[in-house]
Parts: structure tokens; C-alpha cells; sequence
């Protein structure tokens, strides 16, 4: 057996390893594969009718705030103390969820109708700010947009309603909202993108988020003259 019939035969050999390890590694990911084609489908993933964000639902929304003053006071820490929650007893379809946590949002949609005095204005939501664990149907915070310029109230849910088809998108439906009894208007309810969005589409909470904020804040001409917009200029390496 000479030396080059050897060579060959190893050259033969190594070439069926390394094509039978390429399968066998093939065989192991597929599972994986097919794992991760699983996270993300709109047929399974979204409410079913019934849900919170069922569009086919026009649920009717009841926040009665401990403070009178509400108002007054979540116009104040909108624009001194954005972060500031006050609590409010929450009730829809006859349900109460007592001291759920509550705060104007918004840039744009607050500052409009506020500078006319109409007090349908954006609300931040949150379910378990001061009680653990606390829910609305499933979701620990929902965002309640006024559609201030959208008279037709549609654009977010028929756009949210395209998206889906391709990405991981939030859910929105109509509600009513009433404070303190009194009819405030028709809202686009959305979902709030935080670590239960995550959670619902990746199975996992601690992936990134980001959020690009304003650098000044619409109508607040003493402090931002110019109401810059947001941007995601590029601010080098350092990260400190």
C-alpha cells in the first residue's frame, strides 16, 4: 500500500467525518430552529376575542381618584415631576382594582388640549406601582392615547393591526374613560412596551429596551423654547 493510496484514503475518510458532523449538527438545531420560528406568531400570540385589546369590545373605563383635586395636581408633576403617580380606584366591567397608579403622558397630545383647558389629556396606567402583582386582565400597565389628532381614532390600530403581520407590535383597542364619574371621552387603548411585551414575544424580560425620549418637552417654552424632537445622535463609546 503506497503512500499516496494512504493519503487518499485519509483525504476520503476526513471529508465523510466532517460531512457527517455537519448533519449531526444540523439534526441538533433543528429543534432550536424550530423553538425560536415559534416565539414570534400573531396567530397565538395576540388576545383572543374577550381579551383586553379585543377590538370587537367597547369597554367603558372608571378612574375615581382619592385626591378631588386630581387634575390640577397631575398637570403640576407633568410638568415639574413627569414620574409622579397618584392612586385611583380602577373599575371596568363591573371589576375594581383599588390604588392602581396613575400619571398624564404624552408630549404633544398633552400640551394641546391642555392649553385649550380640555382635560382629555393622555394617561400612564400601572396596575402593581403600589399593589404587587396586580393586574388588568392579564397586563400590569395600559396607556390610554387621546387620538388628539386623529379624529378618526383608527390610525394606531390600523397601523398596529399591519405591523403584526411582520414584527412584534402592541396591541390597541377603544375605550371609554370616565373620572370621577363624569364622561371624559373616547381613548386608543395600547399596550405598554416593558418587560411583559418582552416576556409575550422572546419568553425572556431582560433583553434591551429602548425609548428615545424628547430633549425638550413640547409646550414648556420657558425651559424649551425650540421643543427640539427626539433623535439618536451617536454620542461615542463611553458609556459612563
Amino acid at each position: 500500500m503506497n503512500l499516496v493510496y494512504l493519503i487518499a484514503r485519509f483525504s476520503l475518510n476526513e471529508k465523510k467525518y466532517f460531512c457527517h458532523m455537519k448533519y449531526l449538527v444540523l439534526i441538533l438545531l433543528l429543534p432550536l430552529y424550530s423553538f425560536a420560528q415559534s416565539l414570534y406568531n400573531p396567530q397565538i400570540l395576540y388576545d383572543n376575542p374577550g381579551g383586553i385589546f379585543d377590538e370587537d369590545s367597547l369597554r367603558s373605563i372608571y378612574l375615581d381618584f382619592y385626591n378631588p383635586n386630581y387634575h390640577n395636581y397631575l398637570v403640576n408633576s407633568w410638568y415639574y415631576s413627569p414620574s409622579e403617580r397618584i392612586p385611583a380606584v380602577l373599575t371596568l366591567n363591573g371589576n375594581q382594582l383599588d390604588s392602581v397608579a396613575v400619571r398624564y403622558k404624552g408630549n404633544s397630545t398633552f400640551c394641546l388640549p391642555n392649553d385649550v383647558q380640555s382635560v382629555k389629556v393622555p394617561y400612564n396606567i400601572d396596575m402593581n406601582y403600589y399593589i404587587d402583582d396586580q393586574q388588568l386582565l392579564g397586563y400590569n400597565k395600559i396607556k390610554l392615547a387621546n387620538a388628539w389628532m386623529d379624529p378618526t381614532f383608527l390610525k394606531q390600530i390600523i397601523s398596529s393591526n399591519i405591523y403584526r403581520k411582520y414584527l412584534p407590535t402592541g396591541e390597541s383597542n377603544l375605550v371609554k374613560l370616565y373620572t370621577q364619574g363624569n364622561y371624559v371621552g373616547l381613548y386608543v387603548n395600547d399596550e405598554s412596551i416593558n418587560k411583559q411585551f418582552l416576556k409575550k414575544h422572546f419568553d425572556e424580560k431582560s433583553g434591551p429596551l429602548f425609548k428615545c425620549d424628547n430633549i425638550d418637552r413640547f409646550c414648556d417654552t420657558a425651559n424649551a423654547p425650540s421643543a427640539m424632537p427626539p433623535n439618536l445622535y451617536y454620542m461615542g463609546d463611553d458609556t459612563t
